[in-house]
């Protein structure tokens, strides 16, 4: 529970700031606190790569299915009541999770012949299992109405991410074309993210009761760490890269029938790709390290989709 209580502190600030701010005159505060909760999924892949002396060349590649990923999610939002009134500043936390499961395949693949237990080997398939998920973003900036028709808003984000998988059963493809079927848990992944963004959104207000919302992030400030353990040889992997390219495109459509209540669908993309660092091979027996220069990089990429409920105090 220790990792999640910086995240849990985050997610409380916009509670912290509720009633900071100075009324309309009419009784009530010229910001709002709101509540909201979502069901959706997320449908994409994680990818791990290895590569040759310094990164010359490609030599083992590892995809890992999210296909798909139900999830649920939770968000706090600290803003101005109307942004349409004037200026004004905002602070909003995300959360989600998954319902974790099956969620597709796990295909290792590598460029040259390798061997196994005295077989030539050319690639491995397993059936893929999420087993965790965590998507926490935290987003702060200040919204301008524009011509009374369109609330633009300026941000920084600060997006968490870690996703855990498990390869079982399956196979492995040898060089003569003959497979070998596994048995019991092969193999397990982690991928964890931490990224500080730049944002810009449109918010366009239509039909009276419709706002539709575009925004797009972008960012090379990225952290990343993701462990490898394969359980047959007994060898565990640890990744530490940085740098790449962070990309997360968004688009919300929201109903606002009430004052107090919103209805709302949104779609994103979220893709981060290039980081790179050294990789350090464990013998689980041996407890014996090895590190490797620039030999580590890593992919996550998936569309997230769902629909949810806003509540205004």
């Amino acid at each position: 529970m220790k990792r999640y209580a910086g995240a849990l502190l985050i997610f409380l600030i916009p509670l912290a700031l509720y009633g900071q701010i100075e009324d309309t005159g009419a009784g009530e505060s010229s910001y709002t606190l709101s509540v909201s909760a979502s069901l959706g999924f997320v449908y994409g892949f994680g990818g791990e790569f290895v590569y040759k002396n310094s990164n010359t060349g490609m030599q083992e590649q590892t995809t890992w299915d999210i296909k798909p990923l139900f999830v649920w999610g939770a968000a706090l939002d600290f803003s101005r009541r109307d942004p349409m009134e004037g200026f004004g500043v905002f602070i909003r936390t995300d959360l989600q999770s998954g319902f974790f499961g099956k969620t597709g395949t796990t295909g290792e693949v590598r460029e040259t012949i390798w061997t196994e237990s005295g077989n030539t080997v050319q690639s491995s398939i397993h059936d893929n299992y999420t087993n965790g998920a965590w998507m926490v973003d935290v987003t702060t900036g200040i919204s301008i109405p524009i011509l009374s028709r369109l609330c633009l808003r300026l941000y920084a984000a600060l997006d968490y991410m870690k996703f855990t998988w498990n390869g079982r059963e399956g196979y492995k493809l040898l060089a003569g074309g003959s497979a070998v079927k596994y048995y019991g848990p092969v193999i397990s992944y982690s991928q964890t993210w931490l990224s500080l963004a730049g944002g810009v959104s449109v918010h366009y207000p239509f039909l009276r009761f419709f706002n539709l919302g575009l925004s797009f992030q972008i960012s090379p400030l990225i952290i990343a760490e993701a462990q490898d353990a394969h359980f047959l040889n007994k060898i565990q992997y640890t990744d530490h890269m940085s740098g790449g390219l962070f990309l997360n495109p968004r688009a919300e459509l929201v109903f606002s029938p009430f004052k107090e209540l919103d209805a709302f669908l949104n779609f994103s993309y979220r893709l981060i790709q290039g980081p790179q660092g050294d990789r350090d091979t464990r013998n689980i027996v041996t407890n014996s390290t090895v590190t490797t220069k620039n030999a580590a990089g890593a992919i996550i990429a998936f569309i997230d989709t769902g629909f949810g409920v806003t509540l205004r105090f």
